[in-house]
């Protein structure tokens, strides 16, 4: 394991956009070097490389994971490949004692959940999983509003993901299908489900929602509204979309009794990716835990599983939480 006088190796798996942005973060952080990056396509990879300023004498180009987790050079694994390869690729890194970011959803049910939990926990490698807007300002100051108990309780808390994504998006081959987008929240709007969460301090204890399908190319369906029993008898609501002629867009509320944090749009230029890096980088280095580990992810992905469970049974409540310890 490196010092804080060296540097730990980094192996990126994936040459889409999601991959491209993890080579930036990393290549920004002093404490870390791209020693590896593992894609379908060797042409794709380099091309990732060299675009992301990776001299491609000081990496290697490989389509085989497995090669990935048995180098010595390596010690984070940044998993950015199409959803349905996240599960099996987590659980072999953490078995390999590869720490890892892992990019949304970390499984797509609850199954694949608990094979990364026990894997990890096994190993004892330090995980993140992208739930990056955490990182945003507007974010953070809307939980330390709560945190610091400027808003009293909480009564009602809602967020909202908005994204029109159809074939203009470079993943869109896999992400419109069943096996590997799977569903709204799964793919996208899980970012809604954590920041609900996270922001307001509340664990769902159950769930009830509705879907529907309106754009063409999906197996799934498009567009989910999810409301919630909170503790405390706060109520939640979550909507999550692709259907809309909107750029995309994201909304936090937090209602309190004592006052009320509300907004009309949140929009900004960039994921703030280089933080996720950084706290991985600095945990692993310090031994310590990660805010955004599987374990901690897994309680928003559980709130999107039961949604799911609930919109396909009818609005029939779904309770919390789906996995039992």
């Amino acid at each position: 394991m490196a010092t804080r006088a060296e540097k730990l190796g980094v192996a990126v798996c994936g040459a889409g956009w999601c991959a491209s942005q993890h080579i930036a973060a990393f290549q920004r952080n002093p404490h870390a070097v791209i020693t590896w990056i593992c894609g379908r396509d060797p042409d794709r990879s380099r091309a990732a490389a060299v675009n992301g300023g990776v001299a491609l004498s000081d990496v290697r180009i490989t389509t085989s994971y497995d090669e990935v987790l048995a180098a010595r050079n390596v010690d984070i694994v940044s998993i950015a490949t199409p959803n349905h390869l996240h599960a099996d690729q987590a659980v072999a890194a953490a078995r390999a004692g590869k720490h890892f970011v892992l990019e949304k959803p970390p499984g797509l049910d609850a199954a694949e959940l608990v094979r990364i939990r026990s894997a990890v926990r096994g190993a004892g490698v330090r995980t993140i999983v992208s739930f990056v807007l955490r990182y945003n300002a507007h974010l953070k100051f809307a939980r330390w509003l709560r945190a610091e108990g400027w808003l009293g309780q909480i009564r009602f808390a809602r967020a909202q993901y908005l994204s029109r994504v159809t074939d203009w998006y470079s993943g869109w081959d896999w992400l419109r299908t069943r096996e590997s987008g799977r569903s709204h929240l799964l793919a996208a709007g899980c970012h809604a489900v954590d920041a609900l969460r996270w922001c307001s301090g509340l664990e769902p204890l159950a769930v009830s929602a509705f879907h529907t399908r309106f754009t063409d190319g999906y197996e799934w369906p498009t567009s989910i509204i999810a409301n919630m029993t909170l503790p405390g008898s706060a109520l939640g609501h979550v909507s999550s979309s692709t259907d809309f002629m909107l750029p995309y867009t994201f909304l936090v509320e937090l209602m309190g009794d004592r006052a009320t944090l509300r907004q009309e749009l949140l929009q900004w230029l960039d994921t703030p990716l280089d933080l996720e890096v950084d706290e991985i980088v600095a945990c692993v280095l310090d031994g310590r835990e990660t805010s955004i580990s599987v374990f901690e992810a897994q309680k928003t992905m559980e709130v999107c599983l039961a949604a799911d469970r609930s919109a396909q049974l009818g609005g029939q409540p779904v309770a919390l939480p789906l996995i039992i310890d």
